[in-house]
């Protein structure tokens, strides 16, 4: 964020708006998040499967690779979350069987307590 401050802001407030986050980090930057994110994690000697997973978590096109797929899923979850739609987090949330109370406490933003083992 040091580097493009300005840009930067300018994504969010056009992903709020509801614009494609892949889509505007390619207008602004000519690369987006996942993409710079595999070519990281190569360069960090990350193991293959673990880039592949990081450069494909956004692509619809990729239903047959598992690790892709829960990145996908838990990637919903947060969006749906922090979207502040409340019911669209509840049908998430029940469509993945996660406990009632934890769904409202996820949907109001507060704090989760570890619970005992």
């Amino acid at each position: 964020m040091n580097v493009c401050p300005r840009q930067f802001v300018e994504v969010q407030e056009q992903v709020q708006k509801g614009e494609d986050v892949i889509a505007v980090e390619k207008e602004y930057f000519d690369v987006d998040h996942a993409e710079l994110g595999g070519l990281i994690a190569a360069r960090w000697h990350v193991p293959v499967q673990l880039q592949e997973v990081i450069r494909l978590h956004h692509r619809s096109d990729t239903s047959d690779n598992l690790m892709v797929s829960v990145v996908r899923l838990a990637n919903a979850v947060t969006n749906s979350i922090y979207s502040s739609n409340i019911e669209s987090v509840g049908r998430l949330l029940d469509a993945i069987n996660i406990d009632e109370q934890i769904q409202r406490r996820l949907a109001t933003h507060e704090e989760l307590e570890p619970q005992p083992e």
